[in-house]
């Protein structure tokens, strides 16, 4: 995922061209303006053809809501014949104008990654993805090392269950001359996790084994992708990395902490920014 989430924002900053609007739906059939699916994806073919990037290396990573929303674009005129009633019809868009689409999750399709510690998470003024077009030949994906370690239940001492490691060490590279070969469209609306994912939290602190446990996420949902602790207190919707306290660090539930003593509080992560604190504070000493 952090990968992923990496090269599409690596893509989006070295576009030639990078377009900045809020997509939607049109309530009447045809090509009516800009700001609609068709339109904006003509608008990318037509400056790559100005820029003489040929065709047929070209693809569209779009994000899912953009996809949803060309598949039900009044743009087009989806049509049955009478000998088709019978047959296995479907509407699946997996390509346009002869450009492979691949659909991509939000959370790994938006503009100005930040590299965090033990993840990623985005600056303050990131934007979502709405789609990108580029030719496969202007973007070089090196992988410099690559290793992973898979652990057994019977070698895992901290918990019942298989532990995975990874490590990765990697980078994306586009020429300065083949930037023109990459198109990007953006959402004109800042992301901010915090403004729909905000969650109340509640958990237990156990001194003897210096480990979190019982954490509950109200209202509950998969959104908050880990836990953070600090001596600092932080609003809802800062990013940990900005967090300057002595005393911090990413927490797993049902691991010894390994906090220095102090006083801390407790919060939700979604990608590095908080959405959930907790109500009360837990003390190591």
């Amino acid at each position: 995922m952090e990968v992923d989430a990496y090269v599409f924002s690596k893509l989006v900053e070295n576009a030639k061209n990078v377009r900045t609007v809020d997509i939607a739906l049109g309530t009447t059939l045809g090509v009516t303006g800009s700001a609609q699916p068709i339109y904006e994806l003509n608008a990318g073919f037509l400056a790559l053809a100005e820029e003489e990037v040929p065709e047929e290396d070209q693809v569209i990573f779009a994000s899912n809501s953009f996809y949803n929303m060309l598949r039900n674009t009044p743009e087009l005129v989806k049509t049955l014949r009478q000998d088709e009633y019978t047959k296995d019809v479907k509407f699946t868009i997996g390509e346009y104008e002869g450009r492979p689409i691949i659909p991509v999750p939000q959370n790994r399709f938006r503009t100005l990654i930040r590299l965090l510690q033990g993840g990623y998470g985005w600056a303050a003024d990131a934007k979502n993805i709405n789609f990108i077009i580029c030719n496969k030949k202007a973007i070089y994906h090196v992988v410099k090392y690559d290793k992973v370690r898979v652990f057994n239940p019977g070698v895992v001492q901290d918990f019942d269950g298989y532990k995975v490691n990874v490590r990765i060490y990697h980078d994306v590279f586009v020429p300065d001359r083949k930037k023109a070969a990459i198109y990007a469209c953006v959402s004109s609306t800042v992301y901010n996790a915090a403004a729909t994912s905000e969650r109340t939290l509640t958990f237990t602190y156990t001194a003897a084994t210096d480990m979190i446990s019982d954490v509950v996420i109200m209202p509950a949902g998969d959104l908050v992708k880990g836990l953070y602790a600090s001596t600092a207190s932080l609003a809802i919707g800062s990013m940990v990395s900005a967090d300057v306290a002595a005393n911090k660090g990413v927490v797993v539930v049902g691991v010894a902490t390994g906090l220095a003593d102090g006083t801390y509080y407790l919060y939700g992560i979604d990608n590095g920014q908080v959405i959930a604190k907790g109500s009360e504070t837990f003390t190591i000493s």
